[in-house]
């Protein structure tokens, strides 16, 4: 096939030889590769741009006033409508990683064009290399733009978008934006981080989402991009330079951005796992309510509540340290601060903060040492009990926290209370004032538990048996329950051993015993009765193993009970 070859003869210059190009590029292709690279330029400059405002931004409202000698201070100063809204904690690099995804796809795109107008392309003939990586090119692109697109038109349906309140307001605001935008930018997690970047403190780039969150998204890009379009995009690159004999702007570009994108994707994902295996990420709710003593809150005063939440929930990096130190965990910033969002309902009134703590092993073995001491058995405590214990024995100074952080003040017409939860939502119960030793509390979204006097006692403390297989339980409840059906069995047993040995009389028994051992606690099913055995007499010794199963169990749960009553909550 001599198709597309062509040949110079020339004049030998003495007894050298020089080289010719075997496929010259055409004019039309090296103007086509000078657009790229300009446009290239172009679109990392304008994210360039917005990244070094950005970083200026979050400056302003920072530890750090000046820049190498630069007043970040005088800068904001002159962007009056930025400087209207506050971030101490954006993540200013975003503008520029967007950037970088638009000039992946950009490239990727200009180099299947290029290979398919090529004249050595012949289209159609399937032993011709070229056309094959032309095939493959296009096919890399497509898939993975209608992916991303599937994706941002069912993000509400992702589990982490489900988990945040915030995050789901902001979706239902904001849906017609995001789509159009994935569409432009080829991708959707990038532009999840872009919106969730806090960016000059404006809500459209504040979705609310956590660390963690964002780590679970980031599944989208790896799924789409990195597996379907970088990864295969690098192959083709690498065999069309070899099947051509030479490395173009459009090639070198398009492995530029495809390599970095996957390095970093890769980097990125395999750290925050790794981080994941060493901490455990719990996620809770702090209420600053307004307290109406059975009174009408004044309007006004509820206005400028809200104005000054408005004005400093944007400062959240210095919201996190400052509970940081009220709570004595250290500098190293566990805490996260997702969203703070206002609270107006007819019973409940203020604001609602979202967090995240990154607990480690260290901090509940130190819990766990401080709650079971004195005790003969060691309390086992999870990420959620141990925030627990610490927001509660704290309680007062989360207090004092909130209410200097967004500038407060109580007097006798206007208090604040403050409420832990681990759900997005309170009762009325919850403005009722908290009893027990530091005032603990918690709620399951509809129901407020507060004091020592309805504590629920989880059952993953160190425990031989599950009742019913609940993770809660009520302490009085199960108790009633368990004298109760301890007392039905003693009765059965006196009625047993009293009884005559007659078949009626058995089979009365029987049909008894079974009903009580299984029809309130199915403590152990292989513990439970056959009433219909052949000669119908009941097995006592049976009976004592229920009965041994249900003192068991009361004992267990009376010794949560004396350990739980003595804990701090």
């Amino acid at each position: 096939n001599t198709q597309g070859l062509y040949f110079k003869v020339a004049p030998l210059e003495g007894d050298k030889l020089y080289e010719e190009e075997k496929f010259p590029a055409s004019p039309a292709e090296k103007s086509e590769d000078r657009k790229v690279l300009a446009l290239t330029i172009l679109v990392l400059g304008i994210g360039g741009i917005i990244t070094l405002f950005a970083f200026i931004h979050r400056c302003c409202y920072s530890k750090v006033d000046k820049l190498g000698g630069i007043d970040c201070t005088k800068i904001c100063n002159k962007m009056p409508k930025i400087n209207e809204s506050k971030s101490d904690n954006s993540k200013y690099w975003m503008p520029l990683v967007l950037s970088l995804g638009i000039v992946d796809f950009m490239s990727d795109t200009n180099l299947c064009i290029q290979i398919w107008l090529r004249d050595d392309t012949d289209i159609g003939n399937f032993e011709n290399v070229l056309f094959n990586l032309a095939l493959a090119s296009i096919l890399c692109i497509i898939f993975p733009f209608f992916s991303n697109l599937w994706y941002a038109i069912r993000i509400t349906k992702q589990a982490a978008i489900r988990g945040s309140p915030s995050a789901q307001s902001w979706f239902s605001a904001n849906l017609k934006k995001f789509i159009p935008l994935c569409i432009i930018c080829a991708g959707t997690y990038p532009v999840i981080g872009l919106t969730s970047s806090n960016l000059f403190g404006l809500d459209f780039f504040a979705t609310g989402l956590l660390e963690s969150e964002l780590h679970q998204l980031s599944m989208i890009k790896l799924r789409t991009t990195i597996i379907f379009e970088n990864l295969p995009q690098l192959i083709i690159q690498v065999i069309y330079t070899i099947q051509i004999d030479d490395l173009t702007i459009a090639t070198s570009l398009a492995f530029i951005a495809s390599f970095l994108s996957v390095v970093l994707s890769f980097a990125v994902y395999i750290a925050k796992e790794t981080q994941g295996e060493e901490v455990e990420f719990c996620k809770y709710y702090l209420w600053l309510l307004l307290k109406n003593n059975d009174k009408e809150i004044d309007k006004q005063k509820f206005n400028d509540f809200k104005l000054n939440i408005r004005n400093y929930r944007g400062l959240r990096q210095k919201l996190e340290e400052s509970l940081c130190d009220k709570l004595g965990i250290g500098d190293s910033s566990p805490i996260e601060i997702g969203s703070i969002q206002i609270e107006d309902k007819q019973d409940i009134r203020g604001c609602k903060i979202r967090l995240q703590h990154k607990v480690t092993q260290n901090d509940k073995e130190e819990v766990a040492d401080e709650i079971s001491s004195g005790r003969a058995e060691q309390i086992r405590v999870d990420g959620k009990r141990f925030v627990k214990h610490i927001i509660n024995k704290n309680i007062s100074k989360v207090k004092e926290c909130l209410l200097h952080h967004f500038d407060l003040t109580e007097d006798d017409t206007m208090e604040y209370i403050v409420r832990y939860s681990v759900k997005p939502s309170l009762s009325a119960d919850a403005m009722k004032e908290p009893q027990g030793q530091y005032g603990g509390y918690q709620t399951n979204g509809s129901t407020l538990q507060y004091g020592r006097e309805t504590e629920k006692i989880p059952l993953n403390v160190n425990t031989e048996s599950n009742i019913a297989g609940d993770d809660d339980i009520d302490v009085r409840s199960v108790i009633q329950n368990m004298e109760r059906e301890m007392e039905r069995l003693r009765r059965l047993m006196v009625s047993e051993m009293n009884s005559n040995t007659n078949d009626a009389t058995n089979n009365k028994s029987n049909v008894l015993e079974e009903d009580v051992m299984n029809e309130v606690y199915p403590l152990q099913t292989g513990n439970k009765v056959d009433s219909n055995n052949g000669n119908g007499e009941c097995n006592m010794k049976k009976i004592e193993i229920q009965l041994a199963n249900i003192n068991h169990k009361e004992n267990n749960i009376e010794r949560l009970v004396e350990a739980q009553l003595s804990t701090p909550l």
